[in-house]
């Protein structure tokens, strides 16, 4: 006899329930699984006896429990998570060793988001991979698998553009503005500044992305930038150069709404608070500064990605009149 279908958590297996921000397996009692879903899956396979451990959808569990994942930027983990749904709906009860580069880039072909489906198949990658080296399969199909190709944001933030939209934010997104323009750090990284940071020889960045070490040594400009900062009303003191009202870090879905609030104002269309990266990259290969160190790439080719505009030769006409 077959139980009863399931009003609650349909999108879980059969007698996997979600109570709170735990996952438990229900049958004579309530076995908890944890708070990590892909953990809680693979803990549910064992207790039910399933035997799918090599399908892509139990390759994927294991590699999202991996501490491969754990170790990854959260920006990164947010980019690959996003990819979760689409990939499990496509290959997800495939058998690994079914799936082919063939396969793969049917995916590249349909996926509605050319530089999207570059991720999927970067999480594919890694996953396949993982259970290669378990042995569930003998080579990883993503392999020499060619990408999409996408065309790299090509949008140069001017300085009048620029300044309209300072015109219009309030008095902490200028400021978060002014400090990312002049060390042309991600996003990521302003909000981790701390106060600490802040020494008589500079700011000192730690990377995350990369773990990159830099010092940015005091100029006019980044000190009055960091003033400015500091000057931020801070009811609750916080550790963090850029913090809330409750002292909290700042994060992205707080400066995102303030950035677009300011550009609508300011009348700026297609702006992304990331491009403030890309102007101070190409603001400081037009005045010849090294905007590699800026940025902290390992390569030059990476930093040129970044500039928007200094890519254009400059031509001076013939000098000749008839």
């Amino acid at each position: 006899m077959m139980g009863r279908p399931k009003l609650h958590d349909k999108h879980l297996p059969q007698r996997m329930r979600k109570k709170g921000n735990a996952y438990y397996h229900v049958a004579a009692k309530w076995t908890p699984l944890g708070t990590d879903l892909a953990i809680a899956k693979i803990k549910w396979a064992e207790l039910e006896g399933v035997n799918n451990h090599k399908t892509f959808n139990a390759a994927l569990d294991k590699y999202l429990a991996s501490a491969d994942f754990a170790k990854l930027a959260a920006n990164t983990k947010r980019s690959y998570r996003a990819q979760e749904t689409i990939l499990r709906k496509t290959f997800g009860h495939m058998n690994c060793s079914a799936i082919t580069p063939g396969d793969i880039y049917t995916y590249l072909d349909k996926h509605p988001s050319p530089s999207a489906a570059n991720v999927g198949v970067n999480v594919m990658a890694k996953t396949m991979e993982k259970v290669r080296r378990l042995g569930w399969i003998k080579d990883n199909p993503c392999v020499n698998v060619s990408r999409n190709a996408t065309e790299g944001r090509r949008r140069y933030l001017s300085d009048s553009e620029y300044q309209s939209i300072n015109q219009h934010a309030s008095e902490a997104l200028r400021a978060i503005m002014r400090v990312t323009y002049v060390t042309g750090q991600r996003m990521v990284d302003i909000f981790k500044m701390r106060l600490s940071d802040i020494t008589d020889d500079g700011i000192l960045v730690v990377q995350q992305k990369t773990g990159k070490k830099q010092l940015f040594v005091w100029t006019d400009e980044l000190r009055e930038a960091i003033e400015a900062a500091k000057k931020l009303d801070r009811p609750i003191r916080g550790m963090t150069l850029f913090c809330t009202r409750t002292g909290r870090p700042y994060n992205d879905s707080n400066l995102r709404k303030q950035w677009a609030a300011a550009c609508e104002k300011a009348g700026v269309e297609n702006a992304q608070f990331r491009d403030l990266r890309s102007k101070a990259a190409t603001d400081a290969a037009e005045l010849d500064q090294d905007y590699q160190a800026i940025l902290g790439h390992s390569t030059k080719a990476m930093s040129d990605k970044y500039v928007k505009r200094y890519a254009t030769q400059k031509v001076t006409p013939l000098r000749k009149k008839i």
